[in-house]
């Protein structure tokens, strides 16, 4: 009547026991208590994929927030090279971007 029904505690428990469990866990091995069994893995893998797949993102979206935009001179001398507008149109067009800063 005083006795308590205790689990018994493969390899001994501990420390030692702990590691062992969690060796033979993680090489697919079993400790007789299966915690980490069957879809818990595939769970486990998917958590981490979805974890990096996270900070990939937030570092992704916190670098485009940093890059310097090009002003509008620089776009009118990409567009001058790559033969978008003439000579004429290109002078024509600094012109005005000039008067505009000279005037701020």
């Amino acid at each position: 009547m005083g006795e308590t029904a205790t689990c018994p505690r493969p390899y001994g428990g501990g420390t030692k026991g702990i590691l062992m469990v969690g060796a033979l866990q993680m090489f697919g091995g079993s400790d007789g208590w299966d915690h980490m069994g069957g879809w818990a893995w595939g769970w486990m893998v998917l958590a981490w994929v979805a974890f990096f797949a996270i900070i990939f993102y937030a570092v992704r979206v916190a670098s485009n927030g940093s890059q310097r935009r090009a002003t509008a001179t620089e776009i009118l001398a990409e567009r001058f090279a790559r033969g978008e507008i003439s000579i004429e149109e290109y002078e024509e067009r600094r012109a005005v971007l000039k008067r505009k800063a000279s005037s701020r």
